[in-house]
């Protein structure tokens, strides 16, 4: 048992902060022998293949010992491409990002609490498997970068929750041809949950002033910058 100040610590005398780190760096020792190194300060595990890093990143929640984990890929001749354009806000080499939920079955935000000792490995064995299941498979995919932006020209992956990133991925693997395809197919999805779609697309893509913060007004501003959707 820990040890503070002398004396015996209880369970609930640990630290948040030290519960958090602990289990994000259980969580990446898992992952050793597939090629993730962890590092501390982020934190998060990291696997390098040439141009490519894939990174699985800890975000420490409100309440200390709850965390979530966002996979990411990024690749420097993305970033050599994307230069060409007016940057995304954020890291601009980023291919793809979102939370490890919604590459899984619930489709949505998924965060782990280790709070109880008594089922923290249960919880950190929890998040291993999701990572394997899940954000493994979606990596091994950009070993062939043309048959999954393919892919995306017909359908939507919920590895690329976000359209924009889909088109954008597209446009550099594939060219604007496919690209328009793309986003064709991504508002042709958006406008089967919200009739207003195609306009809200529209005010995105032609630079309406006070344009909703909506997903469809961001494919729009993605066509925008990269001169597609003209003709939608």
């Amino acid at each position: 048992m820990d040890q503070i100040n002398g004396l015996a610590a209880e369970p609930w005398d640990e630290r948040p902060r030290d519960v958090f780190l602990g289990a994000c760096a259980s969580v990446a020792a898992g992952l050793a022998a597939d090629g993730f190194s962890y590092a501390r300060s982020g934190p998060r595990a990291t696997r390098r293949d040439g141009p490519w890093k894939f990174a699985l990143w800890f975000q420490s929640g409100r309440i200390g010992t709850y965390f979530a984990i966002h996979y990411l890929v990024h690749n420097k001749d993305f970033l050599a491409w994307r230069k060409q354009f007016a940057a995304r806000a954020g890291q601009p080499d980023l291919v793809v990002s979102m939370n490890l939920g919604f590459l899984s079955p619930i489709r949505n935000w998924l965060d782990f609490d280790v709070a109880e000792p008594a089922s923290r490995q249960d919880t950190i064995d929890l998040a291993l498997a999701n990572i394997r299941d899940h954000a493994l498979p979606f990596f091994d995919l950009f070993r062939d970068p043309p048959a999954l932006a393919q892919e995306l020209t017909i359908r939507r992956h919920p590895g690329f929750f976000l359209e924009q990133q889909a088109v954008e991925f597209v446009a550099w693997t594939l060219g604007t041809e496919a690209a328009e395809q793309c986003v064709a197919t991504h508002l042709d999805a958006l406008a089967q949950c919200n009739g207003e779609a195609l306009d809200l697309f529209r005010q995105g893509r032609d630079d309406k002033p006070h344009a909703q913060a909506n997903v469809a007004v961001f494919l729009g501003q993605c066509a925008r910058r990269l001169g597609l959707g003209a003709n939608l």
